[in-house]
């Protein structure tokens, strides 16, 4: 993958990977390390400037963002807090809910668990614009979560939380292990060693070892 004027600077480079279902895999790298980019071209928000990506055998590559989106069965928490202020804590995961076809009730009571798992309960009425940094971040976990969503692609859920927060997000993923395909990016060995069927190493925007 390439960007920048002309396309001359190289992010990701002879990058080969499979995922496999109701697998919880956690990509390892340094910050800077390719691994935001190679999650955001998993998740349609990028197109890679060469290469394919296929899901069950079905090649997505030249998909555009709502065809991709339309057709995948995927949940993404990015990075960054992608997050409405004036929509409180709640309305944001039962909206999230209610767009993954979830019904109203079914949504709301989702939503009102997934809260309370990442200790957000107190928090519901909050309008973003109120809520902690630690608390934004769980709250785009809560969105990512909510659904029937059959691959999970997570960007650093956890970072910037304190150890008890962390924890709290450990618990909660380690919930979705076997039943969802699920895909991470940390720096966090603990993550990994607590949560991985499988770690694949990045450097320098490849590869550098894959495996259990």
């Amino acid at each position: 993958m390439r960007y920048g004027v002309a396309q001359t600077l190289e992010v990701l480079r002879d990058m080969s990977i499979d995922f496999y279902p109701n697998e919880f895999s956690v990509i390892l790298g340094h910050n800077g390390a390719g691994k935001s980019s190679l999650l955001k071209i998993m998740a349609g928000m990028y197109k890679a400037t060469k290469g394919k990506i296929y899901i069950e055998g079905r090649d997505y590559s030249d998909e555009d963002w709502s065809e991709y989106q339309k057709k995948t069965s995927i949940s993404y928490c990015p990075q960054e807090n992608i997050l409405v202020n004036y929509l409180s804590t709640f309305e944001h995961v039962h909206l999230s809910g209610m767009m993954k076809e979830m019904g109203i009730r079914e949504a709301k009571e989702r939503a009102m668990t997934l809260l309370k798992q990442l200790g957000l309960e107190n928090e519901k009425n909050l309008l973003i614009k109120d809520l902690t940094f630690g608390g934004k971040r769980r709250l785009c976990l809560a969105m990512a979560l909510i659904g029937q969503s059959e691959i999970l692609i997570l960007d650093e859920p956890a970072y910037g939380l304190d150890p008890q927060h962390q924890k709290q997000i450990w618990d909660v993923l380690a919930a979705s292990k076997g039943h969802r395909t699920v895909i991470m990016a940390t720096n966090s060995m603990e993550a990994a060693d607590t949560l991985a069927d499988r770690i694949a190493i990045i450097a320098r925007g490849t590869i550098e070892c894959c495996g259990s």
